[in-house]
Formats: C-alpha cells, structure tokens, sequence
C-alpha cells in the first residue's frame, strides 16, 4: 500500500499552513481510511471515520524516526497523546493484598483484572493482551516489533531479537497450542516489600500445562543478581504451578535455519505448491536434493524447496537443524 504525500512537509504547532499542505493528524486520517477499508468502499460517515482513525491510534506506538526529515512529519505531541491514553495505569497493590500469596494483573481489553497467583486459569491469560506497553524509542539499544506466529495465528510482539528467538523456537514446537507475550504482572514480596515483574512468554502446551519463559543474555544471565531474581520468580511462580525456564538464545546455525525455515511456514499461500507430493514422493535416505531431483520433471525447484521447508515446519518432515541446510541434509518423515 502507497500513501502519497504533497511534496511540502506538514507544518507543526502554531504556524500557518500553505494551501494543500496537511497536518500529520491528517494523514493519520488517510492512513487509516486506507488500512481499514478498501478502495470500493462508500463514502465514510464522520463516526466511520473517528472509529478507523483510534483503531489505529490503540494499535500503534511512537514510531521508530531515522531522519530529521522523518521528524519533522510527525507530530510527536499527537503520538505522546496517543501513547499515554493506551498505557494502562497498574493498580495499587500494597502489602496486605500480597498477606495470602502472590497476586498477578491481566489485561483483558482495556481493563486491567487481578487475581491471586493460584487461582489462574489458562483461559484468563488466553485473552489477555500484553500488559506492558510496547514503547519504542531512538535511544533503546533492542530492536523490537512484531512476529507473525503460526500457532496463534495472530502477530506476537517482542522487545529485543533474542525474544525474536525465542518466538520462532516455540512457533516451531509441535506441543506448543499458543503463545502469549507479557501475559501479566506478578506482584509479590521480597524482604518486606512489594515486588513487581512482567514474565516474557507464557507458552501453552496439548496437555493443559503451562510455561513461563523469560528471556536474558547470556552474559546478563550470568549475573549473581539476574541468578538470584530468577530464582525468587521462579519460587513465587511455583506456588501457583507455574514452571519456570530461562532462555538465552540457541546456537547460530540452529537460529539461521529456524529463520530459512519459517519465511515458508504460511498457509495461506503454500496450498498451491506441491506439498503432497514432495510428502509422497519421500523415499528412505533421501536428503532435500534428491527429493528435488526427483520431482523435478514435474515441479520447479522454485516450487518444491519452499514447499519441503513448509513441510520441515510443520513436522511432516524432519531434518537435523544443528547443521546448516543445504541439499545434502537427510530428511526422515513422520508418518
């Protein structure tokens, strides 16, 4: 999609505007008019209009701006505004709340509920929404954004691209059914006081269970106070049956090949390719090469290697992932 924009920036505050010139409010409404409705679409009514352009507003946080000239199109007192009505304020929670057991906040919609660690359900944190809000700022040294995750079918965000990591490995997890970033904030007490944190990933598992991930460095992880933390979160989330995992990253080859892997794990357009027959056509031994050498009268090879990553994904077929891809790598099936 394409937003023409008159060659004159938008002048901001006060300052008089030359004829045809618009505000960056203005092209928030034409932005939004063009990713919420399609081109035959009939005239918009104001509300129509008012609606498309908060949508959007709850949905986006402060750009990321790389040039001064990129400045100077936004308004960034309009976008401070945006951000602080879509921060949810987090409750008060003082000592005496905390006097039976740890007690998480979760944000279903735009309301922020509260209930003891032990009385969580997966139901609740399945439609919850992240609890913290995604900022997202020049002078941050992560890169942050959203992955669109196969298992939810649905984007999931992260803050850093070792969580990127951490998303592709668990959308690549057969036993995985959802995921969940930032389900909630737990609050509980640590020498008297009130402490807070905000788990990274709650994954949900086929059997029912549960698993909280958080995400460090591994130079980070190896700190005696990041040691000493994630054993306190790891008491507290014991008590109400929450098991806890550290993740700090997988090998290289291991994350290049998780990346090749899942630019081909869509469905939506991979039902054109020849999937079933890459599927049928396997043979004991065979390695992504000869299964391609011996489809090739049929199929492309521009067709059947997406299609035989698509199937890696899915599980239909398996490959050792510890070694580089390549058309020497063995496949076996599951049958």
């Amino acid at each position: 999609m394409i937003i023409r924009r008159h060659k004159a920036a938008p002048v901001l505050g006060n300052e008089k505007r030359p004829p045809g010139v618009r505000t960056s409010v203005e092209w928030a409404h034409l932005a939004a008019v063009q990713l919420t409705y399609r081109e035959n679409t009939p005239s918009l009514s104001a509300e129509q209009r008012s609606t498309a352009v908060q949508r959007v507003a709850d949905t986006i946080s402060t750009p990321y701006i790389p040039s001064r000239r990129r400045r100077r199109l936004v308004d960034i007192s309009v976008l401070k505004r945006n951000r602080s009505r879509t921060t949810a304020t987090p409750p008060l929670i003082t000592k005496s709340d905390l006097a039976n057991g740890p007690v998480v906040a979760v944000k279903v919609g735009d309301r922020v509920e509260l209930s003891p660690l032990i009385d969580v359900s997966s139901d609740l944190l399945l439609k919850g929404v992240p609890i913290r809000h995604l900022a997202r700022r020049r002078e941050m040294p992560h890169r942050n954004g959203a992955y669109f995750s196969i298992t939810d079918d649905d984007l999931v965000v992260y803050e850093s691209q070792l969580e990127l990591q951490q998303l592709m490995l668990a959308d690549f997890d057969p036993t995985v059914t959802a995921i969940r970033a930032q389900p909630f904030r737990l609050y509980a007490l640590h020498d008297g006081l009130v402490r807070r944190h905000v788990p990274d990933y709650c994954l949900f598992h086929g059997d029912g269970s549960m698993r909280i991930v958080n995400v460090k460095n591994p130079q980070m992880a190896a700190t005696p106070d990041v040691i000493a933390f994630h054993a306190w979160v790891a008491e507290q989330l014991a008590l109400g049956g929450f098991p806890h995992e550290e993740f700090t990253g997988v090998p290289r080859v291991v994350e290049q090949n998780l990346r090749n892997l899942a630019g081909c794990r869509s469905r939506l357009w991979l039902h054109r390719y020849p999937l079933a027959d890459s599927y049928l056509a396997w043979e004991e031994g065979d390695t992504i090469g000869s299964l391609e050498w011996r489809l090739k009268r049929e199929w492309p090879k521009s067709l059947l290697r997406p299609a035989i990553r698509h199937l890696i994904w899915h599980g239909w077929l398996t490959t050792d992932l510890t070694v580089t891809l390549s058309d020497r790598s063995v496949l076996e099936r599951v049958a």
